[in-house]
Order: structure tokens, then C-alpha cells, then sequence
């Protein structure tokens, strides 16, 4: 890596690092802070998702074992009409929305 001259503390971000327009995008604009801050809080998201994964996955086993395929997974699409419906209903039908696209919708 080449010497930028910058003093340390100075809070120049990242374009102080990249010497020209080599990395493309905000990242070469954005404080240091801000792209750590982004990039930590991308991985603890991407943790719960994968925790939200597996509680799922081990929940649904043990209700198909427990009820019975065929109950569980009415009980999963109704659970997840409970949540779904209200939104759908709050944000109307869209504008873009035509006779060949609820086709392809439905289908």
C-alpha cells in the first residue's frame, strides 16, 4: 500500500486509502466509520437470519412429527396469511397491474 500522507485521526475515510477512483461506488466517499458501522451491522443481521433459519427449520421437523405433514403446513400458511393479509389490504392493488401479470401472479 503507498503512503497517503495523512496524518493519523484524520477522518478523510476511505478516499484517503484508495488513491483514485479504483473502487467504485460510495464506499470510496463514505467516513471509515460509517462503512465499518455498515459492514458490522450487515454480519449481525445476517446472524439472526440464519438463528430465524434454523429455529424454523427445527420448529417445522418437530411439528411434522408431533401433527402430522398435512396439519403443519396448513397451520404454516395460515399463520403466514395472518401476517401477510394485512399488508396486502393497507397497500391496495398495484398500479402496474394487468390482466397478463396476475396471470404470471397466479401462476
Amino acid at each position: 500500500m503507498k503512503r497517503t500522507g495523512l496524518r493519523p485521526g484524520s477522518n478523510l475515510g476511505i478516499r484517503g486509502i484508495c488513491h483514485d477512483d479504483s473502487v467504485p461506488g460510495p464506499l470510496c466517499h463514505a467516513p471509515l466509520p460509517q462503512v465499518l458501522g455498515s459492514l458490522v451491522i450487515s454480519i449481525v443481521f445476517g446472524l439472526l437470519t440464519a438463528a430465524c433459519f434454523a429455529a424454523g427449520t427445527l420448529a417445522s421437523s418437530r411439528t411434522v412429527r408431533m401433527i402430522g405433514p398435512a396439519s403443519s403446513i396448513s397451520g404454516m400458511m395460515a399463520v403466514g396469511l395472518v401476517f401477510v393479509l394485512p399488508v396486502v389490504l393497507i397497500g391496495g392493488v398495484p398500479e402496474k397491474l394487468d390482466g397478463t401479470n396476475a396471470i404470471w401472479l397466479v401462476v
